[in-house]
């Protein structure tokens, strides 16, 4: 039995800190006030809702935290020592985090569907959101739109939104940059063909020419990060740790 001693306490901080640098680059921010609905034509907010997803843009973010926790833990003694001492104590973290997200993240995707339909109705006609919505409604539509999600370099990500100084425009630009070679090698032939048909087109081209701002939007949207948050992340993962050893801890004593 390891108990609440110093150890147990650095080991508490360094799992506190993996899971701050991590979890409040997609959590919701206090002042950031969305539109509502009905101050976007219909169009544009079923554009907004086509790239948005909210079923994707919850599992994509879950993944990226797990990812992400589980890298910036896996060369740390003391968080490696923690979790072979108290076996169940990361699925433990990982669950806690994974609910405050999902919390957050709801409250958030309103505020990028928000951000993305002015970016619509601001940039293109009725009638080219129109196109664009069509196109990526259809089979090859939503597979491009899954392969964007899955197709940025994870650990890239994850260096780029822990070095302290928020995700820059360079940054972005790097991890933005190899995608569409990336989403286009995974296409079949027919599929290569027909999107490239999309892309050449009148539409397809201003719509590529405009991708740098939406990438824009989601980066200032990443780096929307409060520090009363990041405390709150660590507090939540130093309880969630404090109170499995003290469980753990009181059934060996028991036993």
């Amino acid at each position: 039995m390891i108990g609440r001693d110093k150890m147990v306490r650095n080991w508490i901080s360094a799992i506190a800190l993996a899971a701050s640098t991590l979890a409040p680059a997609y959590m919701a921010r206090a002042d950031d006030t969305a539109s509502t609905a009905a101050q976007h034509s219909p169009q544009a907010m079923t554009l907004a809702r086509v790239i948005i997803p909210f079923d994707l843009f919850i599992a994509q973010n879950r993944d990226s935290f797990v990812y992400g926790f589980d890298a910036t833990t896996k060369n740390d003694a003391q968080a490696q020592a923690l979790f072979a001492a108290y076996p169940g104590v990361r699925e433990a973290i990982i669950a806690t985090q994974l609910a405050e997200l999902e919390s957050a993240l709801t409250t958030e995707h309103p505020v990028l569907l928000d951000r993305f339909a002015t970016h619509f109705e601001q940039a293109y006609t009725p009638a080219e959101i129109v196109t664009i919505s069509n196109f990526l409604q259809t089979p090859l539509g939503q597979k491009v739109l899954r392969l964007e999600y899955t197709s940025i370099d994870q650990d890239q990500m994850l260096k780029a939104v822990t070095n302290g100084d928020g995700l820059t425009k360079s940054e972005s630009d790097q991890l933005n940059a190899q995608v569409p070679q990336k989403i286009f090698m995974q296409l079949t032939p027919a599929e290569r063909i027909q999107s490239t048909k999309f892309w050449m087109s009148a539409t397809g081209r201003k719509l590529n020419a405009n991708s740098a701002n939406v990438q824009e939007i989601v980066r200032l949207w990443l780096n929307g990060v409060t520090e009363q948050f990041e405390k709150s992340a660590a507090e939540s993962v130093i309880n969630t740790v404090r109170e499995f050893i003290e469980t753990a801890d009181a059934k060996a004593a028991s036993s």
